[in-house]
């Protein structure tokens, strides 16, 4: 008789077959459903919203996203029409995209090129002279293929279970940054199932109440969206399968411990979150709606929602955040939303509930936009401007004030403001 999580399983990978036939129906009789920007569907009239969900909410979350994909193409206009670059090119907007925000404060304060903040051994932070640039460019290597992924979303492509095993992979073509810690990431493979996981760090004896709580409501969030099981399918057979975090005895003892995804729940949990984006995605594109057990998501919500499980499972020994953050910029972009400030999140996007989650993402987001935008209406014109003063013909002891504008590209990087710097 086969086992709930293997006809779990099994149901996953059949609705992904049909989504997958449906999709390749309309290719084929040349009919495919493009993906709706966000602003496309906050216009959607209200009629063709299910009406026993959070209607205003959910229209007040696609003006707020909507307000931030416009905000976006703007500047991704004027970066290229003014000053000849991509916002990719920009110091905080790239870099936030992968670094930690204390590291690039830490960096901007030393004046370190972000290319060499992260180093894979300890002895190379010691000594500046040792640093170089592997981890950056890995980083780098491995964000390419966004474009060519995004565009087949776009087009009425599916997100597969492979493509986050070489979406995992392309982050160590650099280096395997087999450093310090002596972690094999292993790239493109998740880890081995082990009923030996251990925790993630230790709680304090007053906080394991409060943390509990919090886990039980994010757990709970997964249960109605349907991305993990009940206590009742499971208990036999899978019970790791009704939880993703947990709060649990520390196994010497001594206490209680914070547990990330089981690793004998990988594939399953894997499988889960990749059925469901494949099924919201082929809402948009049929409806413009995206609805999931009576709740109405945002593109941004499926996007940090996604990350939110992904790094929480934690299938990969190394590289989660990135590997789980390339698949976030991946929902946001394919809807036309920016990146998402992923350098002011990480503290945030493991043990946050996801509304709150989203809240945060959201203002982080909007924040960096704001911030990068100085850089270019504020930061660039007064370093493109020369002020001299020019003595006057025929007036003795008399200047005028001259202004020229120099090209964008003869400003010298080093004089402008770290965040605003260009990256080579």
């Amino acid at each position: 008789m086969a086992k709930k999580g293997d006809q779990v399983r099994s149901r996953n990978r059949f609705c992904q077959l049909a989504i997958g036939l449906l999709i390749g129906m309309f290719v084929r009789t040349g009919e495919v459903i493009a993906l709706p920007d966000v602003c496309t569907m906050a216009n959607i009239d209200s009629s063709k919203l299910p009406a026993s969900t959070d209607v205003v909410g959910y229209r007040a979350k696609l003006t707020a996203e909507c307000e931030l994909s416009e905000k976006y193409l703007q500047m991704k206009n004027k970066a290229q029409i003014r000053y000849g670059i991509s916002l990719e090119q920009i110091s905080q907007f790239q870099a936030l995209r992968y670094v930690r925000r204390s590291s690039y404060t830490a960096a901007k304060y030393n004046n370190t090129p972000v290319n060499i903040i992260y180093q894979i051994f300890d002895e190379q932070y010691a000594r500046p002279e040792l640093r170089d640039t592997k981890v950056w460019d890995g980083f780098l290597k491995g964000v390419e293929t966004l474009p060519a992924d995004r565009a087949r979303l776009q087009a009425g492509g599916q997100l597969e279970f492979s493509d986050l095993m070489r979406i995992h992979r392309n982050f160590y073509q650099v280096s395997d940054e087999n450093g310090d810690a002596a972690n094999n990431p292993m790239p493109g493979r998740i880890k081995p199932p082990s009923s030996n996981d251990g925790h993630w760090w230790r709680l304090k004896p007053e906080d394991v109440e409060s943390m509990t709580k919090v886990v039980n409501g994010i757990n709970e969030t997964y249960l109605q969206l349907g991305l993990i099981l009940s206590g009742v399918q499971t208990m036999y057979d899978a019970p790791y399968l009704s939880e993703l975090i947990s709060v649990r005895p520390l196994k010497d003892g001594t206490g209680y411990g914070f547990y990330g995804g089981d690793s004998r729940g990988n594939e399953q949990h894997l499988e889960n979150i990749i059925a469901v984006v494949n099924a919201m995605l082929a809402q948009a594109r049929e409806t413009g709606v995206m609805v999931r057990n009576g709740r109405l998501i945002t593109p941004g919500e499926l996007a940090f929602l996604t990350q939110q499980f992904l790094v929480q499972t934690h299938p990969f020994y190394d590289g989660n955040g990135r590997t789980t953050r390339y698949v976030q910029e991946l929902i946001l972009t394919s809807f036309g939303l920016p990146y998402g400030a992923s350098g002011d999140l990480m503290d945030d996007d493991v043990t946050t509930p996801l509304g709150d989650y989203y809240q945060t993402a959201l203002a982080a987001t909007r924040a960096l936009l704001t911030s990068v935008d100085e850089c270019l209406e504020v930061t660039y014109p007064a370093a493109m401007t020369i002020t001299t003063n020019v003595k006057s013909e025929g007036r003795k002891g008399e200047s005028q004030t001259k202004t020229e504008t120099r090209p964008f590209s003869s400003i010298d990087q080093a004089a402008l403001a770290y965040e605003c710097r260009l990256l080579n």
